[in-house]
């Protein structure tokens, strides 16, 4: 089994069509995202800077649909000392529905500055 935030498509996620509405995806990533560093032990809420999301590119292989039971994964995959990239797969059961890769960088919150990755997000690239 692949490892991952399970995710259960409901009734509010979907258009008349009952396929899942893309912008939940896109929050069914972030939520996977927030559960791959919380489980690491970055508590992005404990953070002296912001992370924020530089850009975001998605493929959609397949829809999910109402009810659907989906497990969303996410690994950092690479870092440039700014920035780096998480990719992100949806999936239900083995089928791969969504790929995607979002590119963060990071914000000191009082200077504003960007602020390099540090190591802790950098050693994440091998687990």
């Amino acid at each position: 089994m692949k490892n991952g935030c399970p995710v259960r498509v409901e009734f509010e996620d979907v258009d008349s069509y009952k396929i899942a509405h893309h912008t939940k995806l896109l929050a069914y990533l972030e939520r996977a995202r927030t559960l791959y560093f919380r489980n690491v032990g970055i508590g992005l809420d404990k953070l002296p800077f912001a992370v924020l999301v530089y850009q975001v590119s998605m493929r959609f292989i397949k829809t999910a649909k109402l009810f659907d039971e989906l497990l969303v994964t996410a690994k950092i995959s690479e870092c440039d000392g700014y920035k780096f990239k998480v990719e992100q797969k949806i999936f239900r059961g083995d089928e791969l529905l969504v790929k995607a890769h979002v590119v963060h960088a990071l914000q000191d919150f009082d200077t504003l500055e960007m602020v390099p990755v540090p190591d802790i997000i950098v050693g994440m690239m091998s687990r």
